[in-house]
């Protein structure tokens, strides 16, 4: 029997855990959706996500809470589909229901029949592995379940089974003996290994069939900064299960085991040196006969097995050279823009010819590739051709480069018959969009978002996505609430903050500043990632099952930062030697790193009060709060209400902790305020910390006139300096060359060394624009369905517009102010609803009469009339 709907609603973009139709081993999903009215309607409607297995079962069938766009249902056994969909019902009636979706379970953790296999005697060629098996009849599914440590790349009967790069996500794969290394070496982590799962069906043939795996090192035998110690794992391994399930109801698995072949080819691949191909032998590896047995491997990897997230690297676009120099050996490429990636290249030339590709960030004068800002000299990006004699194609397989120029090298002459550069990164959606009136901040938003987006590679946030490629947790923290508003980032720091939660130190509660751990400075402003990102997340999804189990980590971190104290209650030093504060200010970071790192631990305080209370629980720890306060202030603040003579935001960083007395809060802002508007002349003095902290207090303290000022700055310190100088990428520094001094781990004063020219640490600059000078504030959709809008509009502009993908669908804003009249579009996904800023409405009277205080979903079209012109005159 037919059902009449009610077109009035629109049920769509199910998604499990963030993914559409993902394959998980999670024990417990998170379903999501949105939902969309033509018109108005009576919301006495109850939503239930309804699913059924394979097998035809009802495996649930979930009430919605009212008002929430979200169940967790536990359901399906290993490799089995679970298809679901959302039905609405008004007075048992059912008026609304959504398409079917749904997720599919992996292997849960087992491999029941595949075995690591590897090559033993490996020393440095990449070896091919390969598994011939016989298909005997009609196939109706068939799955690959496939990992490789390092990177793999696997293949059937020739054809690459998958379009993703840099497989399996970056993790604490497995023990490690971590010899000579330069930091603290982490104890007891959790481990863990991502394996990917493709369907295969259309590339297997009856009778014969070919299963390939290539390896490369990746950071599993990484061995490229001996200076740093050993940080690697082992030799490169992979891990493998084909299920085939026929027609006839039969099943078989080919499996990873002792009948395997290996194959060492003449390929070399490392992570930041590249990659060397010799074309001499066969250009397509899958077609090499591998004769000597695998070996099964003695020290299996002890990480635990986890379906991959759907945030793997792809290739985002093709960019083609906007420019081309040309000497008697070589060709400069330039792409218009940094970005990450690697060159596709179709070539000919004589037999063992031998080519080079020289990436890099700058160009010389005379216009040849200047890579020391992304090598220091000593890990240049290349790759390495030796010539076949006939047609060339290649394309790095085990490595991205960061460029804006490539250089092409030969010995002896050759013909580039096409070139283009790929470039790759983690899967995020479409970016956002922003425009404004003022090009120079729309610039920086595209520069921030290009960042961003250069370094997410392999489920990580980086800091440099060349010269470390570390995921930074200081740099990925900072950042983590503007990248939500520049792509959409639910699925990629779903994945980091897990990597955060394994690397957390198991005995001492220590949060190192990568993660997964690599090593690297820092101090307790990185491993305050362990509190930033699941507040994020949770803000943004409103999943609190981030905050309940990131509360046990946030305990353990607060704990240890406590046994960080010196006598005067301040923390004052971390793990071996390393206990930055600040970093990176214009000039020599002269703010204390006990007082940045004390307010660090009142901040870690505050989120686990805050967490203990989302979870249902009551913790106090005002107790620990005010004495930490008392500390600060004995220590650092003096009677003109500034706090170490406010250099370098000192002073924002305090009242962002709330540690001010309050009969010296207003002085110590106005002290601020007159900071940077006399002292430094609306230029910014700050680190990375520091600046995300002046850019959100300005404009939440109505102070939008000094910001924008410090934002159009063109001169040296500012974002506007960059942008002259013709920046697409954000700069590790302020400066452009030469980074400022700074201490080391020994607190030894170190001159300063070249500097990255793809940096995301300042980007966190972008969320303003998208929740300020738009004025969408996303911030809380999915903790309290709420956007806050606010459009800064004053004299200084004339328009902006945004439009932001939520968990609720898309959140959207325009304005145009004309003299005293301003035009205003919204658009507000159903299930949230919108609230404008009061001092906004102080300053605009809206057309029709009283404005409501809160707008329900749908979009809009309003008028507004300026009251009076506001105090500070914008």
């Amino acid at each position: 029997m037919a059902v009449t709907m009610d077109t009035a609603w629109i049920i769509d973009n199910l998604k499990t855990n963030g993914e559409i139709c993902p394959i998980t081993d999670a024990k417990t999903v998170r379903l999501t959706f949105e939902i969309k009215k033509r018109r108005d309607h009576n919301d006495a409607i109850r939503f239930f996500a309804e699913g059924r297995t394979e097998r035809e079962k009802m495996a649930f069938r979930v009430p919605i809470e009212a008002g929430r766009q979200e169940a967790y249902v536990s359901a399906g056994e290993a490799r089995e589909k679970v298809f679901w969909r959302v039905r609405g019902y008004e007075n048992g009636k059912l008026v609304a229901e959504s398409e079917e979706s749904y997720f599919e379970r992996g292997l849960l953790g087992k491999f029941c029949s595949g075995r690591w296999i590897e090559l033993s005697s490996y020393r440095g060629k990449l070896p091919l592995f390969q598994k011939t098996f016989c298909v005997r009849g009609a196939l109706e599914r068939a799955r690959l379940y496939v990992t490789g440590l390092g990177y793999y790349v696997s293949y059937l009967n020739g054809a690459r089974t998958d379009e993703l790069y840099l497989k399996p996500l970056v993790s604490e794969y497995d023990e490690r003996a971590l010899e000579n290394i330069l930091c603290y070496a982490v104890q007891q982590p959790k481990r863990r290994i991502y394996y990917n799962a493709f369907d295969v069906l259309p590339l297997l043939k009856e009778g014969e069939n070919v299963l390939s795996v290539l390896l490369g090192n990746g950071w599993y035998h990484h061995k490229e900064k001996s200076v740093e110690g050993d940080y690697s794992y082992g030799i490169p391994k992979t891990l493998f299960e084909l299920h085939l399930e026929y027609a006839d109801g039969t099943s078989a698995i080919v499996a990873s085991d002792e009948t395997c072949f290996v194959y060492e080819t003449e390929r070399e691949a490392t992570l930041f040196r590249g990659e060397r191909v010799d074309f001499r032998e066969k250009s397509d590896l899958t077609k090499l006969i591998a004769k000597d047995r695998a070996d099964i491997c003695k020290k299996i990897p002890t990480g635990k097995l986890c379906a991959a997230p759907a945030c793997g690297d792809y290739a985002a676009n093709c960019i083609l050279p906007v420019a081309s120099y040309y000497f008697e050996n070589s060709v400069t490429l330039d792409f218009g823009k940094n970005h990450a990636g690697n060159l596709s290249i179709k070539i000919s030339g004589i037999r063992g010819a031998h080519v080079r590709v020289v990436y890099g960030e700058k160009m010389t004068p005379d216009r040849h590739v200047d890579h020391y800002s992304s090598s220091w000299g000593v890990l240049i990006q290349n790759d390495r051709l030796i010539l076949s004699g006939e047609e060339d194609r290649f394309a790095a397989e085990f490595t991205v480069h960061a460029y804006r120029y490539a250089e092409i090298v030969w010995d002896s002459p050759c013909k580039i018959l096409s070139v283009v550069s790929q470039e790759t990164h983690s899967y995020v959606g479409e970016p956002s969009k922003f425009t404004c009136s003022d090009r120079q901040l729309e610039r920086l938003t595209d520069v921030c978002t290009q960042t961003f987006v250069s370094n997410m590679h392999g489920g990580i946030p980086s800091d440099c996505p060349h010269r470390e490629r570390r995921g930074y947790t200081g740099d990925g923290q900072i950042t983590c609430e503007a990248v939500f508003y520049a792509v959409e980032a639910e699925v990629f720091y779903r994945k980091w903050l897990i990597d955060i939660e394994d690397a957390q130190d198991g005995v001492t509660g220590f949060v190192p500043h990568t993660a997964p751990f690599s090593g690297g400075g820092g101090g307790p402003s990185w491993g305050y990632a362990i509190c930033a990102v699941p507040e994020i997340l949770y803000r943004h999804t409103g999943d609190k099952k981030i905050v309940k189990e990131a509360l046990p980590h946030v305990r353990r971190w607060t704990k240890y930062l406590k046994t960080r104290m010196n006598a005067e209650g301040l923390i004052d030093r971390e793990e071996r030697d390393w206990c930055l504060g600040e970093w990176f200010c214009p000039e020599r970071v002269l703010i204390p790193p006990e007082f940045v790192n004390t307010l660090v631990y009142i901040k870690s305080l505050r989120r686990q009060q805050k967490f203990s209370r989302l979870s249902g629980e009551r913790e106090n720890v005002t107790q620990e709060i005010e004495a930490a306060a008392d500390a600060v202030n004995r220590a650092f603040l003096a009677a003109d209400g500034n706090y170490c003579g406010n250099v370098q935001g000192a002073n924002l960083f305090a009242l962002d902790a709330g540690v001010v007395p309050l009969s010296l809060r207003e002085t110590c802002w106005q002290n601020c305020v007159e900071h940077y508007s006399e002292d430094t002349l609306f230029h910014v003095d700050t680190g990375i910390f520091g600046t995300e902290i002046l850019f959100r207090m300005l404009f939440e303290r109505h102070r939008a006139d000094i910001a924008l000022k410090i934002l159009q700055k063109t001169d040296y310190p500012s974002y506007g300096y960059m942008l002259k100088q013709g920046a697409t990428t954000l700069w590790e520094c302020w400066s452009e060359d030469v980074s400022p001094d700074y201490a080391d781990a020994a607190g030894t004063l170190n001159k300063g060394y070249p500097v990255s020219h793809n940096h995301p640490m300042f980007g966190s600059v972008l969320a303003v624009m998208y929740r300020f000078v738009a004025g969408l504030d996303i911030g809380e959709i999915g903790s309290a369905k709420k956007i806050r809008v606010s459009p800064l509009c004053c004299k200084l502009l004339d328009n902006a517009s945004a439009s932001v993908r939520t968990v609720y669908g898309e959140a959207a804003i325009a304005w145009e102010r004309k003299e005293e009249n301003l035009n205003l579009f919204l658009r507000i996904p159903t299930g949230c609803y919108a609230e404008f800023d009061e001092g906004f409405r102080g300053q605009w009277l809206y057309e029709g009469g009283n404005l409501p205080k809160r707008l329900q979903g749908g979009e809009y079209t309003i008028k507004f009339l300026k009251k009076e012109r506001a105090a500070n005159g914008i």
